[in-house]
C-alpha cells in the first residue's frame, strides 16, 4: 500500500507540473505519514544524509564550470581545437569532440558540456554542410565524457552513496574518459570522410600558439585543481572553491 501511496503521488504531481524535486519530497512526505514514521525522523535523516563534505563540492564545482563557459573560456577552446585540427576531414566534428574532452575537466557535468560546445557549435557545422543529425549526435555524445573525466559530478554522488574514495574514481576516470573522447574523435573523423565533410584551410603554427595563449588558463585551471586533490593537498570541496577562486580571479579564463 506504501509503495502505491508512493507512485500514485509522484505521477500525479508531476502531471500537475511540479518540480520534480517537489515531486519527490511530496511523495515521500506522504509515504512516511502512511507508514506512521515520525516527521522529526526524517527531517533528521534528510539533514544527515547531506551532511557531507563530498557534496558540497557538486555546486562548487558547477559553479566552477559557468564562470569559465560565461568567461569564454568554452570559445577559446573549441578555437584552440579548431586550430591544431579544424583542417582534417570532418575537422569540425573532431574539434567538438576535443572540445568536449577540455569542457568536461572544467565543469564535471555532461550536460553542461554538451550546451556549452553545442551553443557554438551546432551554427556553424550547419553553416559548413554538416546535416543537423550527425551534428546533434557528435555534440551529445562529446558531452558524455563529462560523466567520466574528473571532476565528474556524478562520481562524486556515487562516492557518497557507495563509500567509494572519491580521489580513486577521480584518478581511475581520467584514461577512460580521455580514450572515450579520443575514440569519438576516430569514429568522427572515418564518418565524416564517408559522407565527404572536408576540413578547413590550415590557419599555421602561428595560429595554434595564439590560440593556446589565450586557452591556457582554461587548459591549466583542471590540471592545478585535480593535482592538489590528487596529491591531497585539498579535500572534494576544497578543489572546487579553488577552481570558483582561481577562474574569477582570472576572468573566467
Amino acid at each position: 500500500m506504501i509503495v502505491v501511496i508512493l507512485f500514485a503521488v509522484l505521477i500525479l504531481a508531476i502531471a500537475l507540473g511540479a518540480p520534480i524535486g517537489m515531486a519527490l519530497i511530496s511523495s515521500t512526505a506522504f509515504s512516511c505519514i502512511a507508514a506512521d514514521v515520525p516527521i522529526p525522523v526524517v527531517a533528521q535523516k534528510l539533514v544527515t544524509s547531506n551532511d557531507s563534505f563530498p557534496l558540497m563540492a557538486i555546486p562548487l564545482f558547477v559553479l566552477a564550470g559557468s564562470i569559465m563557459s560565461d568567461g569564454g573560456v568554452s570559445k577559446r577552446l573549441v578555437e584552440l581545437a579548431d586550430a591544431c585540427v579544424g583542417w582534417i576531414a570532418g575537422g569540425l566534428g573532431i574539434v567538438a569532440n576535443l572540445a568536449g574532452i577540455f569542457f568536461s575537466a572544467i565543469s564535471g557535468s555532461s550536460a553542461a558540456t554538451s550546451a556549452a560546445v553545442g551553443t557554438i557549435m551546432m551554427p556553424e557545422m550547419e553553416k559548413r554542410g554538416y546535416d543537423r543529425e550527425f551534428s546533434t549526435a557528435i555534440i551529445a555524445a562529446s558531452g558524455q565524457t563529462g560523466i567520466i573525466i574528473p571532476p565528474s559530478v556524478t562520481m562524486v554522488v556515487y562516492g557518497v552513496i557507495a563509500g567509494v574514495s572519491v580521489k580513486e574514481l577521480f584518478s581511475g576516470g581520467i584514461v577512460p574518459g580521455l580514450l572515450m573522447g579520443l575514440s569519438m574523435c576516430l569514429i568522427t573523423y572515418l564518418i565524416s570522410r564517408k559522407k565527404g565533410y572536408s576540413g578547413s584551410r590550415f590557419q599555421g603554427v602561428t595560429a595554434i600558439v595564439k590560440s593556446l595563449g589565450k586557452a591556457l588558463w582554461g587548459l591549466l585551471m583542471p590540471v592545478i585543481i585535480l593535482g592538489w586533490y590528487l596529491r591531497r593537498h585539498l579535500y572534494t570541496d576544497g578543489s572546487g572553491g579553488c577552481g570558483c577562486c582561481l577562474r574569477t580571479a582570472c576572468g573566467g579564463g
